[in-house]
């Protein structure tokens, strides 16, 4: 007794074959082309970006040594030439005249520029110090002793290449130069251990772009926030916070 006649034994004998041989192949669903969307995620994301605005990225270096965006924001910085990073040190050049970060990236120490910034900032300083006055006429020595801590403590915080170790995590401000070399005005010790980059976004591809002659990676994962965001985010916890005083209220008047 023949149980599977005709073309329905032809269509059973393939699906037992193809079943058998997916395993013996290696092969997974997960070898099948995605529909979750994730193309459609990482035009999103090069759609939310402007080539020439300045932005905020947190930065994750892979095994291979790319850097890949987690996360980028837009900064209000509109200075173009101005940029910022916080980084661990890699090397240190043994007659403390550079050193390098970002695994080759070449930093100089420049110092701040001289010129128009200077004469603004003494303006500044003798306002400040004509303020101080005035406050340890009010609050006598104790004021003295705290601002003297806190002048000590700012300037522990600043730092020349010969202080730095590799490992060390440094925060930069400064350009960079025509060769390819980062110039600093300023280092000091980064209060937070994450790689970020504040700088002018440039040469924006379908998953990568570049700052500070850098190239970064992106994908669909990546998170682009709009300068603003955190803010909305707040007023509206704040809306909440007021709602509930007000039931607090209402409350008690009932109860009375």
């Amino acid at each position: 007794m023949r149980i599977i006649t005709g073309n329905w034994g032809s269509i059973a004998f393939i699906a037992i074959v193809f079943a058998l041989c997916l395993p013996l192949l290696g092969c997974t669903t997960d070898d099948f082309p995605s529909t979750d969307g994730s193309a459609d995620a990482l035009q999103t994301v090069t759609d939310a970006l402007n080539p020439g605005q300045v932005y905020e990225v947190e930065v994750n270096i892979q095994d291979d040594g790319t850097l890949y965006a987690i996360e980028i924001e837009s900064s209000d910085d509109e200075e173009e030439e101005a940029a910022e990073f916080t980084v661990p040190v890699d090397a240190v050049a043994s007659d403390c005249s550079s050193f390098q970060v970002f695994g080759g990236m070449t930093v100089v120490f420049e110092g701040e520029e001289d010129g128009d910034d200077d004469d603004e900032e003494e303006e500044e300083e003798e306002e400040g110090e004509d303020d101080d006055d005035d406050e340890e006429d009010e609050n006598g020595d104790d004021d003295d002793e705290e601002d003297g801590e806190d002048d000590d403590d700012d300037g522990d915080d600043e730092l020349e290449i010969c202080d730095l170790t590799p490992g060390m995590w440094v925060e930069v401000e400064g350009f960079l130069g025509t060769n390819g070399t980062f110039h600093a005005q300023e280092i000091e010790t980064a209060d937070e251990e994450e790689i970020e980059i504040e700088a002018v976004l440039e040469n924006l591809g379908q998953s990568s772009f570049t700052m500070i002659g850098l190239t970064i990676t992106f994908d669909g994962n990546t998170v682009v926030e709009e300068e603003g965001d955190d803010d909305d985010d707040e007023d509206d916890d704040d809306d909440e916070d007021d709602d509930d005083e007000d039931d607090d209220e209402d409350e008690d008047d009932d109860e009375d």
